[in-house]
Formats: C-alpha cells, sequence, structure tokens
C-alpha cells in the first residue's frame, strides 16, 4: 500500500492502519539470507534456482505474492528481493511460471504489475 493510499483514505474518512513490510538479512560466512513479506501455511511456495542459491516465492490463495526469500554466495539474492518487495507493494499476481523461470528478470514483472 503505498503512503498516497493511505494519506488519501484518511482523508476520505476512512483511515486504514498501514503495517510495514517485514524484511530481513542476515550473513553466513559466505552466504547470504533475505526476506521479505509475510509467509503463510495457506501459500503456494514457487521455487527459482539462481547460480548458487535459491529465491523462494510465497503466492496467496488468490495468486498474489505475499513474500519472498533468498539465499545465495555474497548479495546474490539481494536484487531479486528488492523487486519482490516492490511487487508485494503493488499487490501484484505474477504467474507461478514467471517467478520460476531465472531467465525472466523480476524487474519486465514488476513493470508489468
Amino acid at each position: 500500500m503505498t503512503r498516497y493510499v493511505i494519506v488519501g483514505s484518511g482523508e476520505a474518512g476512512d483511515p486504514v492502519t498501514h503495517a510495514p513490510g517485514v524484511w530481513f538479512w542476515s550473513d553466513h560466512y559466505d552466504l547470504g539470507l533475505q526476506m521479505t513479506g509475510r509467509f503463510s501455511p495457506d501459500d503456494t511456495i514457487v521455487r527459482r534456482e539462481i547460480g548458487n542459491g535459491f529465491l523462494l516465492f510465497a503466492l496467496d490463495p488468490s495468486g498474489r505474492l505475499r513474500a519472498a526469500a533468498g539465499i545465495g554466495t555474497g548479495n546474490a539474492v539481494a536484487k531479486d528481493i528488492r523487486f519482490a518487495e516492490m511487487l508485494i507493494g503493488r499487490d501484484a499476481c505474477p504467474a507461478p511460471q514467471s517467478l520460476q523461470d531465472p531467465s525472466l528478470s523480476l524487474k519486465t514483472l514488476l513493470r508489468s504489475a
């Protein structure tokens, strides 16, 4: 939810509560772990293989991207986690095949969201 929606809903007399997105990172020797969003037991998990690591995407029952996590060498997953965070913020519903395909940039999905 963008700050414009939050401000606009307040001005219209129907304020919404905004909870900032969850974001986590940790380094373990040569590996970097990052996560954004909130995973739920009802989510469908889609896995994307990347070089020396992988990404996991959580889609809710309606197909909306809710969370993403990844692990890889150094900061290999940082850019993809940031794009996933933006997709989550736009309530995007990317196709599972698109999320799984390492040849398709998440930036491309963001442009069409």
